[in-house]
């Protein structure tokens, strides 16, 4: 295995070498000095000032494809924001790090191929970046790079669109000339296109001399979390975890001719089939020795030219909770349980290896679990504040900068419904416009939709200049019940309400106070139910949300004083996506999932006033219906108490909204962005 370590490991303290630090900030200027106190703009201007032993150091924030767009599938070249043109030196290694692990998201919203051009770049380090929606790939390496270092990066829903071309759409993509690459630490998830007719993997590589260590990998669907490909020589992958089923047998693809592979201390959960898979291949110097493989019973079906030893099949690693958490459990199969690889001192937190008598075999070390500990789905951190004289990580429309907000507006219990906004724009002028865009009601029907505002009855699609004072509008939805409350037994109506601001900068936005209260009103136009919710505005938002959840079982929700949650969730992506709900009982446990239909896309939002299709598709119901389970009542309780957790199942931003009420009493339930 020595083949190897020369370079993936003794290069750290070549990394280190001292030299000029620039800082890249989304309220940065690309003609500034790129110090703490003037930063650059974009990352490539960070990435064309550095030198060998330079950093770039790249605060919190969003980072769109700065106007790089692709030519589409057929097109062969490559539209990155972000090109390496400049290399370290072996004593002297560029790195280009985010100042807060994973807070700087690297995002081509499907716009551009690959965040990340590594030409022929060498010496180079990458590091602490989540870098997403690539139309194409996360990083591309079509050149001649060499001598890179990725580090504790996500690199996620990359290519999630229909896609015609008959090429790979791949996390990162290494041609024959590459060599030297250092991969540790990072997490790949949710890679490929949507409709199934190529295969799009983790990690496509050629070349020679790669070390892929501590990653971990799951929901690589329509492909390989690695394929090795044609001529690839010297790999080292060790003390990874895989986990579930890729587009056939196994895991890892091994194709055609490869040479000095070792594949070590890895956990293969829940593949189809086995834990490798091969194809045409001719393959020599290859050792397969302590992996775990759990869900089937082999870890190869050829192993030509491979030595296969103390492999522990069929032994459950224990995972704390996957794919959220893939730390293990006390008793796991893998712990003390590996062998050790000569230079792999830390895992996937950092921590120490090994722990124990020996090294754990997966991504992480059993028994320490560090405070900022990052599992597979962490917290976003927010944006830094924007400058007062620009638009900071707002996008810039015309002479205006624009916030735009969503609330997803719910009507699924059968009432009347009404929504009212009320604004205060605080002491800097801005313009206000809002759209609204129906979703369905149970029956398939939209039902009575009524937009007012002050100045009576209107479509939507208005702007109105405000310099002081409140506005308020109001919406209405659902029909007039002639009964009780709960007598409308067929219709329910929901609704996304799109708010957008514009001001002359970015103080002007955060200083707008947005209150929206929810009213469930009964039959004679009284107020039976009312709460305040939040507006949630898209710089804000996330893939993945939270809430506290209480719960009367379905089967007792009829009767008086139940409490009964009522969810909505607009799709903020570009693209159409479903949303995954699941629930968890108060020990983390998943106890029920089930997905939405899938929401349309959101590829305009905020672009008008009067885009009805710009605030997303939107899905509404009862929990207990959508979820179609009865929940237990928790120990002690007459209900159900946990957590739901909403999800973008292709990686897109959404905006839910959760009500919790005994109907007509109704609250409003934060959620957290996780």
């Amino acid at each position: 295995m020595n083949f190897f370590c020369w370079f993936a490991f003794v290069h750290l303290a070549a990394v280190g070498a001292s030299g000029s630090v620039y800082y890249v900030a989304v309220t940065g200027d690309d003609s500034a000095l790129g110090s703490a106190d003037a930063p650059f703009h974009t990352l490539m201007r960070g990435v064309q000032a550095a030198g060998p032993g330079d950093t770039v150091l790249v605060r919190d924030g969003t980072y769109d494809h700065v106007n790089t767009v692709t030519g589409g599938d057929d097109s062969s070249i490559n539209a990155s924001p972000v090109t390496f043109y400049h290399s370290g030196t072996p004593s002297a290694w560029i790195t280009v790090q985010a100042e807060h692990k994973w807070g700087a998201i690297l995002d081509c919203e499907l716009l551009c191929d690959s965040y990340i051009n590594l030409l022929n770049g060498s010496f180079i380090v990458i590091q602490d970046f989540v870098i997403t929606r690539g139309y194409k790939e996360g990083i591309h390496s079509n050149d001649g790079a060499h001598h890179i270092s990725l580090r504790r990066n996500r690199i996620e829903y990359i290519a999630n669109r229909p896609a015609s071309t008959t090429l790979g759409l791949d996390g990162m993509y290494t041609n024959p000339n590459c060599h030297d690459f250092t991969i540790d630490g990072n997490i790949f998830h949710d890679i490929g296109r949507t409709d199934v007719n190529q295969l799009d993997h983790g990690l496509y590589l050629h070349g020679s001399n790669f070390t892929i260590t501590n990653n971990i990998f799951y929901n690589i669907a329509h492909g390989w979390a690695i394929q090795m490909a044609d001529g690839l020589n010297n790999v080292l992958v060790a003390n990874n975890t895989f986990a579930f089923a890729s587009a056939g047998p196994g895991q890892i693809m091994l194709w055609n001719s490869l040479s000095h592979i070792t594949i070590e201390n890895n956990i293969f959960y829940k593949p189809v089939g086995q834990a490798l898979a091969r194809f045409q291949a001719s393959i020599t110097s290859c050792k397969v020795d302590h992996n775990i493989v759990f869900g089937v019973n082999a870890v190869v079906l050829d192993n030509t030219g491979c030595a296969l030893s103390s492999n522990l099949i069929g032994a459950d690693p224990a995972f704390v909770n996957p794919p959220d958490d893939f730390h293990v459990r006390t008793g796991g199969a893998g712990i003390d349980a590996g062998t050790e690889v000569p230079g792999l001192s830390s895992d996937f937190d950092g921590v120490a290896r090994p722990q124990g008598a020996a090294t754990d075999i997966g991504a992480f070390e059993y028994g320490v679990i560090p405070q900022n500990s990052s599992s597979s789905f962490p917290k976003n951190s927010s944006s830094s504040s924007a400058s007062p004289s620009a638009c900071g990580k707002y996008p810039t429309v015309a002479t205006y900068c624009r916030r735009i907000g969503v609330l997803p507006w719910y009507g699924g219990i059968p009432g009347q419904w009404e929504t009212d906004l009320e604004l205060n724009p605080g002491s800097n002028p801005i313009q206000f416009g809002y759209i609204t865009s129906l979703a369905f009601s149970y029956d398939g029907i939209g039902h009575n939709l009524l937009v007012q505002d002050y100045r009576g009855s209107f479509n939507a699609g208005s702007v109105y200049d405000l310099t002081g004072g409140t506005y308020s509008a109001r919406i209405l939805a659902g029909v007039n019940c002639y009964g009780q409350v709960l007598g409308c037994q067929t219709v329910g109506s929901s609704g996304s309400l799109g708010v957008t601001i514009d001001g002359s900068n970015a103080a002007a936005l955060e200083g707008v106070q947005i209150r929206e209260t929810y009213k469930l009103l009964a039959r004679d136009g009284s107020v039976a139910g009312q709460t305040d919710v939040p507006v949630i505005f898209r710089d804000q938002a996330s893939a993945r949300w939270s809430a506290d959840l209480i719960e009367t079982p379905l089967s007792q929700q009829t009767h008086a004083g139940a409490t009964v949650t009522a969810l909505a969730v607009a799709n903020l992506s570009l693209s159409p996506q479903t949303v995954i709900v699941k629930v968890f009982d108060q020990s983390g446990n998943l106890v029920a999932s089930a997905k939405t239909p899938v929401l349309s896309g959101a590829p305009s939002l905020g672009a008008s006033f009067d885009d009805v299709a710009a605030v997303g598709g939107v899905y509404a119901a009862a929990l207990s219906n959508l979820l179609g389970i009865d929940l237990a009542p928790s120990p002690g309780s007459a209900n159900f108490q946990g957590t739901v957790t909403f999800e973008g199942e292709a990686g897109g931003k959404i905006a839910p909204e959760v009500i919790r009420g005994s109907w007509p009493p109704i609250a409003s339930v934060p959620v957290t962005p996780e």
